[in-house]
């Protein structure tokens, strides 16, 4: 069973070597979104009885790890020198500093790998693996059909619609590139332009 949770948080960072605006620096607010799989409590003495796991505790658990700590700091890579050794004159800044270049795509890789070490270790749930979901498409008849056994019969768009013969129902929702493909995530961080409009695909992240 898969859960699905969501929380936002605003930053800073720049991308030093973007041929655009995207080198300035700038922030966004970003939105992450994990999904958490794992079987459903069936100890009736457990509070989290009928559930994968609680909610409070998933959003807990990304609020301490990354919302947290990400909210409102200048995300950095390590090797742009000029901006780290201006940030560490400022006192009681607020910096996070990468080994990659912050594009949300790293950012939501770094995000991935701190949760996944930390849900890891918890009984009985964590983050679907690269294998989890291709067993997916195995079990549902291979990539070419999956999508389709998966999604919903209506409300897809130019002719998008599903089968829907797993009986998942899956509504479209998230982003979608210009050619009209919606993106598949088990982690998703993606940036709102001020007037909450999603930014171009650079802002979405596959990390499977």
């Amino acid at each position: 069973m898969d859960i699905t949770t969501r929380l936002e948080f605003d930053a800073g960072h720049r991308i030093p070597n973007h041929k655009s605006n995207c080198k300035n620096l700038h922030g966004h607010r970003y939105a992450i979104e994990v999904t958490v799989t794992g079987p459903i409590h069936d100890d009736r003495k457990s509070s989290d009885f009928g559930m994968v796991i609680d909610f409070s505790d998933v959003k807990q658990i990304i609020k301490d790890l990354v919302v947290e700590p990400w909210d409102h700091a200048f995300i950095v890579y390590r090797d742009d020198k000029d901006i780290v050794n201006f940030l560490n004159t400022l006192p009681n800044h607020k910096t996070v500093i990468f080994p990659v270049v912050p594009t949300a795509e790293n950012m939501a890789s770094e995000a991935y790998r701190i949760l996944n070490a930390e849900f890891n270790i918890m009984e009985g749930w964590r983050l679907p693996s690269n294998n989890d979901w291709k067993q997916l498409a195995e079990f549902l008849g291979g990539e070419s059909v999956a999508g389709l056994s998966l999604k919903s019969k209506k409300s897809w768009k130019n002719n998008g619609n599903g089968t829907n013969d797993s009986g998942f129902n899956v509504l479209p929702a998230g982003g979608r590139f210009d050619n009209q493909i919606f993106l598949k995530f088990s982690l998703l961080l993606y940036a709102f332009e001020e007037d909450t409009k999603f930014l171009s695909s650079k802002g979405y992240l596959n990390l499977i």
